[in-house]
């Protein structure tokens, strides 16, 4: 691939900067090289709508997985025999996206896989979760800067568990086509 390059390159110097009439305004020729990325197999599949949509596995996600591997020391066909979907397939359209679903059924499901709801916790544990959407939704005022939003909204968290002495607070945000 080095070699291609080169010769394009020295080909582009010799005809249009060093030529008879140089021209640097000309455009460079596009090689067409071989990437990670087009040697991927393609699989054609339909989604709801009845489109057909081009499959093709994520170069970051492999990416991901072959670092994994190296720093830990495991062998690649041990990595590979898991799925290389960033959703699990059950969760997942034919496209890889998340599947959009009311909120209200999961939960409904849960709380009927529950026979006793009931939990005897410890005295002084107490958990805070802050859904991320709702409390953008009750601000008021909004502040000029994305930077001062998160300030605002730390210390709003902060402090609320603090004096309510919280021993645990999540912060969940939900991802909003």
């Amino acid at each position: 691939m080095l070699e291609k390059g080169e010769c394009a390159a020295v080909e582009f110097m010799e005809s249009n900067i060093v030529g008879e009439e140089p021209d640097i305004y000309t455009k460079i020729k596009k090689t067409q090289l071989q990437t990670f990325s087009l040697i991927g197999k393609k699989v054609n599949s339909k989604s709801k709508k009845g489109k057909i949509v081009v499959l093709k596995n994520s170069k970051a996600l492999f990416a991901k997985m072959l670092l994994i591997a190296k720093s830990r020391n495991l062998e690649m066909e041990e990595v590979l025999t898991y799925s290389l979907r960033p959703y699990p397939h059950p969760s997942a359209t034919n496209e890889g996206d998340l599947v959009k679903t009311v909120k209200a059924k999961l939960l409904k499901m849960t709380e009927n896989e529950i026979q006793d709801g009931s939990v005897n916790l410890p005295i002084g544990d107490k958990a805070y979760i802050f859904d991320a959407m709702a409390i953008l939704q009750t601000l008021t005022v909004l502040p000029a800067t994305f930077g001062e939003l998160a300030t605002d909204l730390l210390a709003k968290i902060v402090n609320t568990a603090v004096s309510l002495n919280f021993s645990r607070v999540d912060f969940v945000c939900d991802r909003y086509p």
